[in-house]
């Protein structure tokens, strides 16, 4: 009977954690949108100016941060760290978010998200906006 008992007490133990959540979660720095991105930005203002842009995301809840850089701005090529929000931190919605670049300036981003596209239109702290496009 103990070897039954302690068989069985083995079987549930094995079974508890091989079911332990391998899905996804919208707490902690995944989340729905956490991760890596990657894409273009386009500008309205300055016709024919544009680049790339890449950003990763940590989550907690609606509130999102991490770090983006972009190509071919009028500081260069920069990096910077995110602060934002999100609408909605199981699915698809609206974001907020600024970059405060590390060579001064700064940039807002507003638009939608899905678990594979983020796009909307940006404003920098130089006067210029446009369009921005990422995903994974």
């Amino acid at each position: 009977m103990k070897i039954f008992v302690l068989f069985l007490a083995c079987f549930l133990l094995l079974f508890t954690l091989s079911c332990g959540g391998s899905g996804s979660s919208s707490g902690g720095s995944s989340g729905y949108i956490g991760g890596n991105w990657s894409g273009q930005w386009i500008s309205t203002r300055y016709s024919g100016q544009g680049g790339a842009v890449s950003a990763s995301f940590q989550q907690s809840g609606n509130q999102i941060s991490g770090t983006a850089s972009a190509t071919n701005t009028a500081l260069g090529d920069v990096t910077g760290n995110i602060s934002g929000t999100i609408s909605n931190s199981d699915g698809p919605g609206t974001i907020n978010m600024g970059v405060a670049w590390t060579r001064g300036g700064s940039v807002t981003y507003s638009g939608s998200y899905s678990n594979t596209r983020i796009s909307g239109n940006y404003s920098a702290s130089n006067g210029d906006y446009g369009t921005f496009i990422l995903t994974r």
